[in-house]
This record gives structure tokens, C-alpha cells and sequence, in this order.
């Protein structure tokens, strides 16, 4: 039954778009995601980051979360 529902949920387009949702990352962020180096520790250190604009980003997880339980209760 779970292995079912797993293949459901990874089919399922609304969780697809949670997890777009979810993993939308800023541009100048991405060169800092494939691998370490002193260099990008150092820029990344040094990089200003807008709180309020962190904040604002919306995080889904309470939908993706009941997302996940519609689909192993049957509901979705």
C-alpha cells in the first residue's frame, strides 16, 4: 500500500508545485551550490542579505504536509 501511495505523491502535480515552490532559489545563490571553496565561503560571508525579503518568501510546508496526508488517508 505505501509503495502506492509513494508513486502517487511523486506523481502528484500539486506536490510537484509545492516542492517548485519550495526549492525557487535566488540566481546568485546557485554558484555557491556546487561544492565548497574558500573563495565562495568568504564572498558568501561577506554577502548582505535582506531579512525582511527572507521572510517574505512563502514556505508551503504546512500544505505540502497536508498534501501528504490526504493522499495516505485515501482522500486525494
Amino acid at each position: 500500500i505505501l509503495k502506492e501511495k509513494a508513486a502517487q505523491f511523486d506523481a502528484d502535480p500539486e506536490v510537484r508545485e509545492i516542492f517548485a515552490q519550495i526549492h525557487a532559489g535566488d540566481a546568485g545563490l546557485e554558484s555557491y551550490l556546487t561544492g565548497f571553496t574558500k573563495d565562495k565561503a568568504a564572498a558568501l560571508k561577506s554577502r548582505a542579505f535582506d531579512p525582511a525579503a527572507l521572510a517574505a518568501k512563502p514556505l508551503p510546508y504546512e500544505r505540502l504536509d497536508q498534501r501528504v496526508f490526504d493522499i495516505l488517508m485515501g482522500v486525494a
